[in-house]
């Protein structure tokens, strides 16, 4: 598992640091937009080295590897798992810094808009994975982004007009239900990948 997803990194390197470049420049305009848009773009890393793979044949040539599909499948999942994590600490670590310099603070709505936002992208990964691993990174590409701009518009628009302390009683609960569903449309996606790999 280690052996592909360092195959995926270095094959990414060169757009991994544009993003790194882009999360950083955006983070810096402190917004729920931006933060929103940095951390669902850290998800599409994953169906970017899709498309690598794709184009270089690169499923031909796992299957003479001794990886199972669990792995092949997986480490796609954990690659955008990992961007994600990475963006959002990126993004955290922005708002440190305005934070001890006095210009910002962390509001419980900061962090609620922050744990929404990385459910929605995780949730955008696991919706685009099954179906790219069926059609193809090429074919799917249009649909694909026109699926994240809708969401990313429609989850910007419902947390700008969220207002935390007149559900302050059903906000834990809220929370919860988000987090299994998020966890559940993984597992769902997962298995539904691995059938398409297969495929």
């Amino acid at each position: 598992m280690t052996g592909l997803l360092l195959k995926d990194i270095y094959t990414m390197l060169k757009q991994t640091k544009y993003f790194l470049l882009l999360t950083i420049a955006l983070g810096f305009l402190q917004n729920d937009f931006m933060l929103t848009y940095v951390i669902c773009y850290a998800s599409m890393l994953p169906l970017t080295a899709l498309g690598y793979d794709e184009r270089a044949k690169w499923n031909k040539f796992a299957d003479m590897l001794p990886y199972t599909t669990n792995e092949l499948v997986g480490c796609k999942y954990i690659m955008g798992y990992l961007s994600t994590a990475a963006a959002t600490l990126i993004m955290i670590l922005i708002k440190c810094f305005y934070v001890l310099t006095g210009k910002a603070v962390f509001s419980h709505e900061y962090w609620i808009v922050l744990l929404l936002t990385i459910c929605a992208a995780s949730i955008i990964q696991a919706v685009n994975l099954p179906f790219m691993f069926w059609v193809g990174v090429e074919r799917g590409r249009l649909l694909f982004i026109i699926f994240v701009v809708v969401f990313i518009v429609s989850a910007t628009t419902a947390l700008d007009n969220l207002n935390v302390f007149q559900i302050q009683a059903e906000l834990s609960l809220l929370i919860s239900a988000v987090l299994a569903i998020t966890a559940i449309i993984n597992l769902i996606s997962f298995r539904l990948s691995k059938l398409a790999y297969k495929h």
